[in-house]
């Protein structure tokens, strides 16, 4: 394996260990906040006497914008490389759980480490099976140009995910003071959502 190709993988997992543990924090964080926000904006329209515009969005079935980290497979791969993409993650998969598989590790912390994996390939979160082999230093020299360019476009989507959180009405009332909180739910109901 090139020095480039090395570098890349370590620079990922990295990386994706980081967005993944700021992804869970931001959407803790942003779940811990609606509630507060949902009565504080039912409030508001209550004693305006005007429609809700959350009421609104669950009649039409929209939901507030949550971080996802699910694997995105990428439209520019062509057919055989998006076809070999899950074999090479598969791979991954494996090599974690022969780390990590209660009947083979004595370690206490492997078993929650086995219960991530298993948990990371069943909803796709390809982004947290290459966070959990930079921790149990597996090695990835096996990937293709394809999978490091699809773990990319996943790190994106993570960080595109964790700036919608930042940037969502729920978030900026929530670390707001009383005076500014009732400005954002002015102007979210001015919106209509």
């Amino acid at each position: 394996m090139d020095d480039y190709k090395r570098q890349l993988i370590r620079k990922l997992k990295v990386k994706c260990k980081a967005l993944g543990l700021d992804l869970k924090i931001a959407q803790s964080i942003y779940n811990d906040s609606v509630p507060g926000f949902c009565e504080a904006v039912d409030f508001f329209c209550s004693s305006r006497k005007i429609e809700n515009p959350l009421l609104q969005a669950l009649k039409e079935k929209h939901s507030p914008p949550e971080g996802s980290t699910e694997a995105y497979i990428s439209e520019t791969l062509t057919k055989s490389q998006q076809a070999e993409l899950p074999a090479q993650f598969r791979k991954v998969f494996r090599s974690i759980v022969v780390e990590t598989h209660p009947d083979k590790s004595t370690d206490i912390g492997a078993v929650g480490l086995y219960q991530e994996a298993v948990e990371a390939k069943k909803s796709n979160k390809v982004g947290k099976l290459i966070a959990l082999t930079q921790d149990l230093k597996i090695d990835l020299s096996h990937l293709t140009y394809a999978a490091i360019t699809e773990i990319e476009s996943q790190v994106d989507k993570m960080e595109e995910d964790i700036t919608s959180l930042h940037n969502s009405y729920p978030w900026a009332w929530y670390y707001s003071n009383k005076f500014h909180r009732g400005k954002i739910i002015e102007k979210f109901v001015a919106a209509g959502v």
